[in-house]
């Protein structure tokens, strides 16, 4: 299973301790990715 969270880098390192009592084992990477917003247009009959 793979949980994805894309924030700042700051606010996922601040979730950490919290992360720390929801599951024991974990893996966590912390990566720079690029975001781009795509929106669909509408579907013409």
């Amino acid at each position: 299973m793979a949980i994805v969270i894309v924030d700042t880098e700051d606010r996922v390192r601040e979730f950490l301790p919290q992360l720390d009592e929801l599951v024991e084992e974990r893996l966590v990477i912390v990566d720079a990715c690029e975001v781009i917003r795509y929106v669909g247009r509408e579907k013409t009959a």
